[in-house]
């Protein structure tokens, strides 16, 4: 295990605050490996899917002083070949009781049987998710914003063949 949270990873937006950002990786293993366990942190909240399914949610609680990642097991949804790892991680902008201020990222390594073998870098694809407004009122200031999703807006993003080229 690494635990190195230097090597989070962001993307270029305008945005500030409330950034709802989806980032993917598709990737091969094979053959399937018989333990897998991500682990996973980030500027504000997430919510990870495996090859479309929800597997976690988080973050768990950091400090200014000491970053904290969840430790999740995705053994029985890995699969042999391709795998898709989809993020939707939201960057507040401002501290919260959850949060700090701080820089948005995103991190993420994947081991499987006792190997790293995925770690976030410049080969997630990231992108505003359009489904989700920008502008939405914090709760208060122990939170984020208020969460206003616009599903004829959302797309299959979490699915390997949604084309993440742009």
């Amino acid at each position: 295990m690494s635990n190195d949270l230097s090597k989070a990873v962001w993307f270029e937006t305008k945005l500030q605050e409330n950034v709802f950002a989806r980032a993917r990786r598709v990737f091969h293993l094979d053959p399937k490996p018989g333990s897998a366990i991500a682990r996973v942190a980030c500027s504000g909240r997430y919510r990870l899917w495996l090859n479309g399914e929800p597997v976690g949610r988080g973050p768990a609680l950091s400090g200014t002083n000491r970053r904290r990642f969840d430790v999740l097991d995705l053994t029985d949804v890995l699969r042999s070949g391709e795998n898709l790892l989809a993020v939707q991680a939201i960057h507040f902008g401002y501290k919260t009781a959850q949060t700090p201020d701080g820089p948005p990222a995103l991190w993420l390594e994947l081991e499987c049987d006792g190997r790293i073998v995925l770690t976030t870098d410049e080969e997630w694809r990231f992108s505003v998710d359009p489904a989700y407004a920008n502008a939405s009122p914090r709760r208060n200031n122990s939170y984020g914003p208020q969460e206003v999703f616009d599903a004829s807006k959302d797309e299959p993003w979490r699915e390997i063949a949604f084309d993440d080229s742009a």
